[in-house]
C-alpha cells in the first residue's frame, strides 16, 4: 500500500507542477509559431477590420439606447426570466444538481490554490528561463534543462570554489551552452533525419532509411549529440579561462565534410565573456575530432568593476553632452546598470582577488635583491625636483590620467567594432593609459589565418576612429595591442599623463644584474622600464627624428645608472656628432658630475680630439685585455672578484648622433684612416669591449641602413626607438617585431626591444633639472678629477699600440646574417661554423639566448637544442685551443726552440690532453 505521504506529494506537487510545466510549454510553442507565421500586413489589415467592426457595433448600440430599444428589451428580459414556467424549469434544475454543485465546489476549493501555487512558482521562473533562452538564441526546451540541471547541481558549484575555480556556476552554464547553441546551428531538416523523417516531415516508409543525403544529415546530428564541451575558469596564479568544444568525427569521408561545412563560422557565433574561439573548428588527430579551443586571460577582482563608479553625479558639468559626456538620463541610468552588474559579479573568488592584487600592489616585497648580482644604491636627494604639470593644460599626473581614462573607456566598443570590421575578433582585455596613448589590449583566438601585417588595418581604423593619427598594432603571444593617441572628438592634441622623473627612480628595483642597470620610463600601467647592458644585452642603440626626446631619454638612463652605482663602480664618456649637448657634464664646468672620465667631445668643432677619445677607447679596451691574459680570466667580473685591491670600474660610452662622425671618415687618408677610422673602431668596440667592462650606447636621428654599419650593429641587439621619420628606418630600429616606429608623434614616447618589445613613455627633464642633479651627485662624491686629461688624450692618439696587443680580432658577420628568430639549429650552427671566434664571445648574449629554439616551444625539446648548442660551442672552444697550441708550436720552430708536443711527436695537436685544453677553455 502507497503511503498517505508519497500520494499526496504526488497529487499536491509532482503532478501540478508538471501539468503547469506542460501548459507553459506548450504556451512558448504557440506563442513561437504564432511567430514564425507573423504577417504584419496581415496584421495590420485584421486590426483595421476589427476596428470598423466595432465602430459599426457602437453605431449601432448608440441608436438603440437612444432610441428606447434596450430599456424594452431589458423590460421583456425580466418579464421572461421571473415567469412562472422559467421559475419552475430553474427549481427543477437546482433539485437535480444541487449536490454536484456543492461537490465541484468543493473540489474546485481544495484543488485550484494546489494548482495556483503551482502556476506562482512555474510560470515566473519559466518566464525568466523563456527569455534567458530567447536572448541566447536556444529553444526553451533546452534552456530549462541547462538552468533546472544547474539548479539541482548548485550545491556542488559552492564546493569549488574551495578548490580554486573562480567562475564555477558560470562555467557550467555555459559550458552547457556551447552544446546547446551547437545544435541550434543545424536546421530542422538534421533533427528530423535523426527521427527518422523525410524532408517533408514523413515517417520513412517500408523499413528505408530515407535518401543518401538525409541518412548522411542524420549522421551529422548523430555526431552532434556526442560533442564534447569544458569551461574552466581557474584563479590563483593561473588567472585563466579555458573553452574547449570537442566534435568527434564519425565513420565517413561524406560526413566528416558536412560536419566540418555545418561547423564553418560557428565560432564567431559564441559570445561569451572571455571566450574567444576561432571562427572555425581545426582537425585534432588526438582528440579525433574538430576542435574549437580558446584560452583567455581572466581576473575576477578586474571584472568586478569598481564599486566607485556607481556613485556618480549625472547633474555634473563633464555628464553634460555639450561637454562630451554621456548625457544626464544615461548616466544616471548606467548607474543603476553598474550596480546591477557588480552585484552579479560579487562571488567569493571576486572579493579574494580584489584584496590579493591590492595587497600584492601595496605590501609586496622586491624580491630581486635575493638574485641580484648588485644592489642599487640612493645617491640622489629627489626631492629636489618638483612634481610634473602638463604645460598645455597645467593638469597633475593624477588630473590627467583620470581624464585620460574616461576618454580610452569611452571608446572600447568603437575599438572593438572597428577590429571587427578588419576581420579581426578579440576578447578585449583592458585599457591602460600613458603618455598621450591609450593602449587597447584583446585576446585573440587560436586561428592560424589571423594576419601579421597590420599596417593596412591601421589605415582603416584610423579612418573608422576619426583620429588624426594611425594607431599602432603589434601581437605578442596571442595578445593584440593597439595604442591610439588618447584625444576627445575636437581637441587639438591628445591628453598628456606627465611622467615624473622622482617617482620613476623611487619605485625602482633594489636588485641588479649588471651594474650598468638604468630606467628608461615607464609603461602604461606606471611600471618601470629597465636597461641592464653588460650581460646578455653588451650594448644599446637608440634612435629617435629631432624633437622626439632623444637626449632627454638619454639623460633619464644616464641619471637612473649614476643614482645606483658609485663613480668607482661606472665612469661615462661623453661623445656627440654634431652640437655640444654634454658641456654641462664637464668636471671643470659651473655644474660638475663626479662620473665624468674624460672632458666631453663634439665632433662639430672639435673632431681631431672626439677622434682622439674614440682611440683612447680602444687603447683601454686592449690594455684591460692584456692585463687579463696575463692574470688568467677572461673578463673583467673574474678580474675584480680575483684582485679586489686592483678593481677596474665600468665605462660606459654614450655617443650621441654616431652617423654625423662616420660620414666624415672618408676624409682620412692614409695613416690617419688606420688610426682614427671611427667605423672600424666601433666594430672593434661592440665586438670586443664587453669582456673588458666597455659599454657602448649608440644614438642617431636616422635608422637608415646607409648610416649604420651592419657588423658594428649586428653585436648590437638591444635596441630603442622613439618617433622616426620614414617607415623604411623602422625595421633597422625594431627588427622582426613588425612596429611602425614612424607613426610615433609624441616626445618621449618609445617601444623597447629587448627580449619583447616593451612601449613606454620617459620623463622630461628640464636643463636646470639635469645641472641640479649633478650638483646633488657633487655633493655625494665630491668633486673629482678628469682620469685622463684632454691634452693627455690628444698627446696619446698619435702614439701606437706597441705590444698591446690585447685581443685577437676576428671576423663577425653582417647584420644580415644574423639569425632571425624563428631560425632552425642548424642555421644556428652553420652560421656559427662561420663565424667561430665571434660565435664563443658571443654565445651568452641575445644574439642566440632570444632565439625561438632556446625559448618557445616543448621544454624537452628546448633543453635539449639549448645542450646541443652548449656542447657545440665547446667543441669551437676546444678546436681553438688546438688552434692557438698549433700556432704557438709554428712560431717556436721558426725560433728554433721548438718543443714536442704531450705524445712526442711534433706537430699531433690531435692529442693534446683533456685537462690541457680544459685549461685553455677557461
Amino acid at each position: 500500500m502507497i503511503p498517505q505521504v508519497v500520494t499526496d506529494f504526488v497529487l499536491q506537487w509532482v503532478l501540478p507542477f508538471s501539468i503547469v510545466f506542460g501548459s507553459f510549454f506548450l504556451l512558448v510553442r504557440m506563442i513561437n509559431l504564432a511567430y514564425r507565421r507573423t504577417d504584419l500586413d496581415r496584421l495590420y489589415s485584421i486590426g483595421i477590420s476589427i476596428g470598423v467592426l466595432v465602430g459599426i457595433i457602437f453605431i449601432v448600440y448608440v441608436t438603440l439606447k437612444n432610441a428606447g430599444y434596450l430599456d424594452k428589451m431589458h423590460s421583456i428580459w425580466n418579464l421572461i426570466y421571473n415567469s412562472a414556467f422559467v421559475v419552475g424549469i430553474r427549481l427543477k434544475l437546482n433539485a437535480m444538481f444541487g449536490n454536484y454543485w456543492i461537490i465541484i465546489i468543493n473540489f474546485l476549493k481544495k484543488w485550484v490554490p494546489i494548482y495556483f501555487r503551482a502556476i506562482c512558482i512555474v510560470y515566473p521562473v519559466s518566464t525568466m528561463i523563456a527569455i534567458w533562452s530567447l536572448t541566447k538564441r536556444i529553444s526553451f526546451a533546452r534552456g530549462a534543462n541547462i538552468l533546472l540541471s544547474y539548479a539541482v547541481l548548485h550545491p556542488l558549484f559552492i564546493f569549488k570554489y574551495i578548490l580554486g575555480y573562480a567562475t564555477p556556476s558560470f562555467d557550467y552554464i555555459n559550458s552547457r551552452l556551447f552544446v546547446a547553441q551547437l545544435k541550434e546551428n543545424l536546421n530542422d531538416s538534421y533533427i528530423r533525419a535523426l527521427q527518422e523523417r523525410d524532408d517533408r516531415g514523413e515517417k520513412f516508409k517500408d523499413g528505408a532509411g530515407g535518401t543518401s543525403a538525409t541518412q548522411t544529415k542524420k549522421q551529422v546530428a548523430l555526431a552532434m549529440r556526442y560533442t564534447r564541451s569544458k569551461l574552466e575558469t581557474i584563479g590563483g596564479n593561473r588567472n585563466n579561462r579555458h573553452a574547449k568544444l570537442v566534435i568527434k568525427r564519425s565513420r565517413e569521408m561524406e560526413t566528416d565534410n558536412m560536419i566540418q561545412s555545418n561547423l564553418k563560422g560557428f565560432g564567431s557565433r559564441i559570445n561569451v565573456p572571455f571566450v574567444q574561439f576561432q571562427d572555425s573548428p581545426i582537425f585534432n588527430v588526438k582528440e579525433n575530432g574538430f576542435v574549437f579551443d580558446s584560452d583567455v586571460n581572466y581576473h575576477a577582482g578586474s571584472y568586478l568593476g569598481s564599486w566607485q563608479r556607481i556613485f556618480v553625479n549625472p547633474l555634473s558639468v563633464e555628464n553634460k553632452k555639450t561637454n562630451g559626456g554621456k548625457g544626464t538620463l544615461t548616466t544616471f541610468l548606467t548607474a543603476y546598470v553598474n550596480t546591477i552588474k557588480y552585484l552579479l559579479h560579487l562571488t567569493p573568488y571576486s572579493m579574494y582577488d580584489r584584496v590579493r592584487r591590492n595587497a600584492k600592489i601595496k605590501f609586496s616585497r622586491d624580491t630581486t635583491i635575493e638574485k641580484a648580482n648588485f644592489i642599487a644604491r640612493q645617491n640622489m636627494n629627489l626631492s629636489i625636483l618638483e612634481p610634473p604639470i602638463d604645460e598645455d593644460t597645467g593638469n597633475t599626473i593624477e588630473e590627467a590620467k583620470k581624464e585620460a581614462l574616461e576618454v580610452a573607456n569611452s571608446r572600447i566598443n568603437d575599438v572593438a567594432s572597428a577590429l571587427n570590421a578588419n576581420k579581426i575578433r578579440g576578447v578585449f582585455d583592458s585599457v591602460v593609459v600613458g603618455g598621450t596613448q591609450a593602449i587597447y589590449k584583446f585576446t585573440l583566438p587560436k586561428d592560424p589565418d589571423l594576419p601579421n601585417d597590420f599596417k593596412d588595418v591601421q589605415k582603416k581604423m584610423a579612418n573608422m576612429l576619426k583620429i588624426p593619427l594611425e594607431p599602432i598594432i603589434t601581437l605578442s603571444s596571442g595578445i593584440l595591442s593597439i595604442s591610439i593617441a588618447n584625444q576627445r572628438p575636437g581637441a587639438a592634441k591628445p591628453i598628456n599623463i606627465p611622467v615624473d622623473f622622482a617617482e620613476m627612480i623611487r619605485n625602482r628595483k633594489k636588485g641588479m644584474g649588471t651594474l650598468v642597470s638604468g630606467v628608461v620610463g615607464v609603461d602604461a600601467m606606471g611600471n618601470d622600464i629597465y636597461v641592464e647592458l653588460g650581460g646578455l644585452y653588451a650594448h644599446m642603440a637608440i634612435f629617435g627624428a629631432t624633437g622626439m626626446g632623444k637626449s632627454v631619454l638619454l639623460f633619464n638612463f644616464i641619471y637612473s645608472v649614476m643614482d645606483s652605482v658609485t663613480p668607482e663602480d661606472v665612469k661615462f664618456i661623453f661623445l656627440d656628432g654634431k652640437s655640444n649637448t654634454f658641456e654641462f657634464m664637464r668636471i671643470d664646468g659651473d655644474n660638475p658630475n663626479p662620473f665624468v672620465y674624460c672632458q666631453p667631445a663634439e665632433g662639430s668643432g672639435d673632431i681631431d680630439y672626439l677622434r682622439a677619445v674614440v682611440r683612447h677607447i680602444e687603447w683601454i679596451i686592449r690594455q684591460r685585455m692584456q692585463l687579463f691574459k696575463e692574470r688568467k680570466v677572461q673578463k673583467i667580473s673574474e678580474f675584480n672578484e680575483k684582485y679586489p685591491d686592483e678593481k677596474l670600474y665600468q665605462i660606459v660610452i654614450i655617443f650621441d648622433e654616431v652617423s654625423a662622425v662616420t660620414d666624415l671618415d672618408d676624409n682620412l687618408k692614409g695613416d690617419e684612416y688606420r688610426k682614427f677610422n671611427i667605423k672600424s673602431k666601433l666594430e672593434f668596440i661592440t665586438k670586443i669591449a664587453r669582456s673588458a667592462g666597455v659599454i657602448l650606447i649608440m644614438a642617431n636621428q636616422t635608422a637608415r641602413k646607409e648610416k649604420l654599419d651592419g657588423k658594428t650593429m649586428a653585436n648590437v641587439r638591444a635596441r630603442l626607438s622613439l618617433g622616426l621619420s620614414e617607415p623604411i628606418e623602422s625595421e633597422i630600429a625594431l627588427p622582426d617585431t613588425g612596429i611602425d616606429a614612424d607613426k610615433i608623434k609624441q616626445p618621449g614616447e618609445f617601444y623597447l626591444l629587448m627580449g619583447l618589445p616593451e612601449h613606454g613613455n620617459s620623463p622630461y627633464l628640464k636643463e636646470y633639472q639635469t645641472k641640479d642633479l649633478n650638483d646633488e651627485l657633487t655633493r655625494v662624491f665630491g668633486k673629482r678629477e678628469y682620469v685622463f686629461s684632454r691634452e693627455e688624450i690628444l698627446e696619446q692618439a698619435n702614439e701606437e699600440m706597441g705590444d698591446l696587443i690585447g685581443y685577437d680580432d676576428y671576423t663577425s658577420p653582417d647584420e644580415s646574417e644574423l639569425p632571425s628568430p624563428d631560425s632552425t639549429l642548424d642555421d644556428v650552427i652553420k652560421l656559427c661554423r662561420k663565424y667561430p671566434d665571434w660565435a664563443i664571445e658571443n654565445a651568452d648574449t641575445a644574439i642566440f639566448t632570444d632565439l625561438d629554439i632556446f625559448t618557445k616551444g616543448v621544454p624537452n625539446t628546448r633543453n635539449k637544442f639549448i645542450k646541443k648548442f652548449k656542447l657545440f660551442i665547446n667543441e669551437l672552444k676546444a678546436q681553438q685551443v688546438q688552434d692557438k697550441e698549433k700556432a704557438k708550436y709554428e712560431n717556436d720552430k721558426h725560433a728554433g726552440n721548438a718543443k714536442s708536443t704531450t705524445s712526442g711527436v711534433d706537430g699531433d695537436f690531435a692529442s693534446l690532453t683533456k685537462e690541457k685544453i680544459t685549461e685553455g677553455i677557461k
